[in-house]
């Protein structure tokens, strides 16, 4: 891709981005939970309020990015996920190949929080999910993408 063309790419996976977001909030209220677990073995996340499980979506990570020194780590790259999930995660190592751009092949890059949002656009787009979810742990913020999101009933 030329960088025009990236340009071009981008700007379309962060509308979609912007779009799936808006919907997530609407139908699931995300972003508005008290709590927030997760079932790596099961490739889950279940959206809690009061303690009570209210939303659950299937997940593959995406990457983190630290705010401490400005890095993005690809899920694929991190050991601390289980190998499943790394491997789900893996075929964002395409986008290398697809823009040209290294990026995307580079365990860890130097980044800011803007482009990390826009990182998971790019990956939202590549695994065509219904949308992506942010979860902080201390300075870093994890990003996943989210689908087959539904409400649990009690």
């Amino acid at each position: 891709m030329t960088d025009e063309e990236f340009q071009i790419f981008l700007d379309t996976c962060f509308e979609e981005l912007e779009i799936k977001q808006q919907k997530l909030i609407e139908e699931f209220n995300i972003g508005s939970f008290q709590k927030f677990e997760f079932d790596f073995e099961k490739a889950e996340i279940y959206f809690l309020n009061e303690g009570l499980v209210e939303v659950q979506a299937n997940i593959i990570p995406i990457g983190s990015f630290n705010s401490e020194n400005n890095t993005w780590m690809w899920a694929w790259a991190n050991e601390g996920f289980p190998e499943d999930l790394r491997a789900k995660s893996a075929r964002l190592k395409q986008l290398e190949e697809k823009t040209g751009f290294e990026i995307f092949g580079t365990e860890m890059p130097e980044i800011d929080e803007d482009m990390a949002w826009e990182m998971a656009g790019i990956s939202l787009n590549m695994l065509n999910v219904q949308g992506v979810y942010r979860g902080p742990v201390n300075k870093t913020e994890y990003f996943y993408a989210i689908d087959n999101v539904h409400h649990v009933r009690s």
